[in-house]
């Protein structure tokens, strides 16, 4: 009897373990009817967020799914007032330059947005206008691109779509870093992305 005691208590401890150490799956997908790029933003999350699956339809030669992660510094706007316009002060020694890439994630739970920076100062960055009003707590994160998959041949036409289905551990961000994915397109493309947070 106590030894069965102790093997339930062993079974409980193991399956509340796995339990803790999966992560919630999260599945976004978006599609694209012209030129522009299929994009998916997923917001950062506490540790390394994977990529557990992703399937395409593309027809773009040579078409490829990109990752982008966190790549230099993470911030938050200095002023509240200016964070949704297209200015957004920021603090001394931000690291960012002009054309970098930046994910903008609101402190309220809004889903957050890709931006590149048109212009930069010491102390404010100009992207395009996030509008959605922001505050102090709210982050900037620089992303650049970190991973490829190539998911159509040199034959790829508009109108003939490839077909793809990729399972795994495809890319992991660094830890405390959103996730943005594109996948090529010339006038019908589709993207499904799911990750383990």
């Amino acid at each position: 009897m106590k030894f069965s005691k102790q093997l339930s208590a062993i079974v409980m401890s193991l399956a509340f373990a796995a339990c803790a150490v999966a992560g919630d799956l999260v599945t976004k997908q978006t599609a694209s009817t012209s030129a522009t790029a299929c994009a998916l933003v997923f917001g950062p999350a506490a540790g390394k967020m994977t990529v557990k699956n992703v399937q395409t339809s593309c027809d773009s030669p040579l078409g490829a799914v990109t990752f982008y992660a966190r790549s230099g510094n993470k911030v938050s706007p200095t002023s509240a007032t200016t964070a949704i316009a297209t200015e957004i002060a920021v603090p001394t020694g931000h690291g960012m330059t002009t054309n970098d890439l930046v994910v903008y994630v609101w402190a309220n739970g809004t889903a957050p947005v890709l931006r590149t920076v048109s212009d930069c100062t010491t102390t404010s960055i100009t992207v395009v206008a996030i509008g959605t009003v922001g505050t102090t707590s709210d982050k900037i994160y620089e992303v650049s691109a970190q991973g490829k998959i190539i998911v159509a041949g040199n034959s790829a036409a508009a109108g003939t779509n490839t077909l793809g289905n990729y399972p795994g551990d495809l890319f992991a961000t660094p830890g405390d870093s959103p996730l943005y994915v594109t996948m090529s397109s010339v006038t019908n493309t589709c993207l499904q992305v799911t990750v383990e947070k």
